[in-house]
């Protein structure tokens, strides 16, 4: 495997607060550590970007 798609039930907690956040960075930064590239499904928002492109997210889908 060499790519991890993030489903869009954990994008959309990303407008949650800190706690969304810190579970999709935890997730990214785990797939960065084993060489996989990270895509978010469902990202519907400005701010849910923003977060994305801040944690290193590879590629996004709305």
């Amino acid at each position: 495997m060499d790519v991890l798609k993030i489903d869009k039930a954990f994008t959309a907690q990303l407008d949650d607060g800190k706690e969304g956040e810190a579970l999709v960075m935890a997730v990214i930064s785990m797939a960065h550590v084993l060489g996989m590239s990270v895509v978010a499904e469902g990202v519907d928002t400005w701010q849910q970007l923003q977060v994305l492109r801040a944690l290193s997210c590879n590629e996004v889908q709305g």
